[in-house]
C-alpha cells in the first residue's frame, strides 16, 4: 500500500486444528492475500511468547512498515481487509484489533487482543517496543502495547464481537474456563 509494507502473520502449532488452518489458507488464497504462516511450539510457550520472539527477531532485521497478526481461526469476511487495516493504522498513531478483556488481569481494561491485531513499526518503536507476552503483572498477551499507547496519547481502534458461543459444560470442565465473561 502506497509503497509501504504490511506483514501479515498467523502463528500455528500442532495443537491447533489443522483443518481450520487449511480453511484459513484457502480463504487467503481466494482473496489473493499472501499470508505468512509461522509454526510455533504452543505446547512449550504461548501465543504472546510467539509474538514476542517474532518481534525480537524482526528488530534485528529491516522491519516492515506495519504488522498484522492473526490467529488461524480468525477469518476475514471481505476481500479488501488489507485496505481496511491500512486505513486504520496508516497514521502510525493507531493500534487496530479485536476487543479483548482478560479474565485474570485488569478485567476492566479492554485492549486489542492477539487474535487480530495491526500496528505500525513506527508506533511500536515510539512506545519503546512493549513486551507482548503475559508475564507483565498488569498485562495479558499484547495488552501492554495498548496500555503504553493509551498512556502516551495514541489511538486504540477496537473491533467488537457481534456474537459469541458460550462454552459447553464439558468444555468448562476440560479447560477450567467460565461459560463466558463480559468485556469490561
Amino acid at each position: 500500500k502506497n509503497n509501504e509494507t504490511i506483514l501479515p502473520v498467523i502463528f500455528y502449532g500442532q495443537n491447533r486444528d489443522m483443518e481450520v488452518l487449511e480453511f484459513n489458507k484457502k480463504i487467503f488464497e481466494y482473496f489473493g492475500i499472501p499470508m505468512n504462516y509461522i509454526e510455533w511450539p504452543f505446547h512449550q510457550a504461548g501465543h504472546g511468547d510467539a509474538i514476542q520472539y517474532f518481534m525480537n527477531q524482526l528488530l534485528k532485521q529491516p522491519f516492515p512498515d506495519y504488522f498484522w497478526l492473526m490467529e488461524n481461526d480468525s477469518i476475514p469476511l471481505v476481500k479488501d481487509i488489507v485496505d481496511h487495516i491500512y486505513d486504520k493504522v496508516k497514521d502510525k498513531k493507531t493500534i487496530f484489533g479485536i476487543a479483548q478483556s482478560s479474565n485474570h488481569k485488569s478485567p476492566n481494561h479492554i485492549y486489542c487482543g492477539p487474535s487480530f491485531l495491526a500496528f505500525s513499526k513506527q508506533l511500536y518503536l515510539e512506545l519503546g517496543c512493549p513486551e507482548m507476552h503475559d508475564r507483565i503483572p498488569r498485562s495479558d498477551n499484547t495488552e501492554e502495547l495498548c496500555w503504553k499507547a493509551a498512556e502516551n496519547g495514541y489511538n486504540i481502534c477496537l473491533i467488537y464481537p457481534k456474537s459469541f458461543n458460550e462454552l459447553t459444560d464439558e468444555e468448562c470442565k476440560q479447560t477450567g474456563a467460565p461459560k463466558s465473561w463480559p468485556l469490561g
